[in-house]
């Protein structure tokens, strides 16, 4: 008497429980995906992004005359630890100016725009070298000047390396008058997002 046995090959059993496994692994998750995707399109119908961050991951802004006072010592004595403004500081060779200068060529004045908590809060630092001819600015940008969430956005970048260039320009020909610095053309190649976070900073 013969009995006949029908051989699978191995391959074809792995193959099969794991498109079983994966099938079923993909339906337990389909709920989930639902679910999160609803979530979003509600949030995203009432809040912007930046709005979100604001409200569940970054620290409000202050409202009143002295949160404001506050804020800004703050972001003056992070501004001392940043390493390259504690090294500058420190360095004969370098002359530390604080201004607003560099940001108010343009029409209206930028100080009197954008000097608010969340956009430049506090006035920007320049260290000159005469010597060497070489200048460095630091400048805070906070979190209004944002396109997206941490991320500064990219107008905002070329108004500020603008200007900082015009300050440089006057520093290195010896003008006061930033009317009579202006920018004949800019370009500028956005090879890396710029965030508005730093060594603990809010920016």
């Amino acid at each position: 008497m013969f009995t006949a046995r029908v051989f699978v090959p191995i391959g074809k059993q792995i193959i099969r429980s794991y498109s079983q496994t994966a099938a079923k692994r993909t339906r337990s998750y389909v709920p989930l995906y639902v679910l999160a995707f609803t979530a979003g399109l509600g949030l995203s119908y009432k809040y912007s992004a930046q709005e979100i961050v604001d409200q569940f991951i970054t620290t409000p802004l202050p409202t009143t005359p002295q949160e404001t006072e506050k804020y800004q010592q703050e972001l003056e004595s992070k501004l001392q630890q940043v390493p390259v403004v504690a090294d500058l500081s420190k360095d004969p060779k370098y002359v530390a100016m604080r201004a607003w200068n560099q940001l108010d060529t343009v029409k209206d004045g930028i100080h009197q725009k954008l000097n608010t908590p969340g956009s430049i809060a506090i006035a920007p630092i320049t260290f000159h070298n005469q010597e060497s001819g070489e200048s460095i600015s630091v400048v805070h940008l906070g979190k209004k000047l944002c396109g997206y969430p941490f991320l500064v956005h990219g107008g905002i970048i070329s108004l500020v390396i603008d200007e900082t260039l015009k300050k440089h320009c006057m520093l290195q020909t010896g003008l006061q008058n930033p009317a009579e610095v202006h920018t004949k053309s800019l370009t500028l190649n956005y090879r890396f997002p710029t965030l508005r976070r730093y060594a603990g900073w809010e920016w």
